[in-house]
């Protein structure tokens, strides 16, 4: 999935999350973090869990149709839900350059 982006950069910052029990945590965690009033509520059981920035608890899902990164922070969540990025599939290249480059 990164295979240009690490051709392009030697320390690219997102891996590609391959162990079921990884993906498996990530999604647990996501769930739990989305409560019924983040917009995010409607597809939460939908998102799988696809890469993980090393920079920071920013996960990548993928929900049959769109790309979100969600920041996770390991607690209950809140109210309005965890911090994220939603991003259509032709969005995701420059999404991921961006990030590479700005945080």
């Amino acid at each position: 999935m990164f295979e240009d982006f690490d051709a392009k950069y030697d320390d690219f910052c997102w891996f590609e999350i391959t162990s079921e029990h990884s993906k498996a945590v990530f999604e647990k965690q996501a769930k739990m973090e989305i409560w019924a009033s983040c917009p995010l509520y409607a597809c939460k059981d939908k998102l799988k869990a696809i890469a993980k920035s090393e920079r920071q608890d920013d996960v990548l899902f993928f929900d049959g149709e769109k790309y979100y990164v969600i920041h996770l922070a390991w607690n209950d969540g809140c109210k309005d839900g965890p911090r994220y990025e939603e991003l259509l599939p032709n969005e995701l290249n420059g999404y991921l350059e961006w990030y590479y480059l700005n945080v």
